[in-house]
């Protein structure tokens, strides 16, 4: 007569702690997959991107950023209003076909300094505009790192 009412308890804790159990051991396999400095990088990497900020160029409330379709070029101004001068930057446009990708040399912008260019894009090959994105890039221990946390992206491009 005791044991009748605990019976169902039993099983009950046992499926829970195989759980426990199942899912602490996914998690020690997959740790051993990982690099550990992976960590430590992708921190140094917040770090060295610290002070480096862009934002687009607006005049009279107006961001400049558009593509000119007869001439099938995307144009932009960009200021550098970080802390820190930006080497080069990189310049995404996902169009609905394909996805292009322009690292732009000479490209470097100082501190508090604005910089425009012109990137060629064809609507034909890529598709229409779904996104922009520039993405600052900074001169780190002798390579160049792309600050990706720090980029700016617009999804309303004005076609002109």
């Amino acid at each position: 007569m005791m044991g009748k009412g605990k019976k169902g308890i039993s099983p009950l804790i046992a499926t829970i702690l195989l759980i426990a159990f199942a899912v602490a051991l996914g998690a020690v396999v997959m740790s051993w997959g990982r690099d550990p400095d992976l960590h430590g990088l992708d921190q140094e990497m917040v770090e060295a991107c610290r002070g480096v900020s862009i934002d687009i160029e607006k005049i009279g409330g107006v961001e400049q950023i558009s593509y000119i379709n007869a001439d099938r070029i995307v144009r932009f101004t960009v200021l550098n209003s970080g802390s820190r001068d930006i080497s080069q930057l990189m310049v995404t446009i996902i169009g609905d076909r394909e996805t292009y990708v322009a690292d732009l040399r000479d490209s470097s912008i100082r501190i508090g300094h604005p910089f425009s260019r012109e990137i060629n894009y064809n609507i034909n090959i890529y598709g229409e505009i779904m996104k922009v994105r520039i993405t600052p890039r900074i001169r780190h221990e002798g390579s160049t790192v792309a600050c990706t946390r720090n980029s700016i992206e617009f999804e309303k491009i004005t076609v002109i």
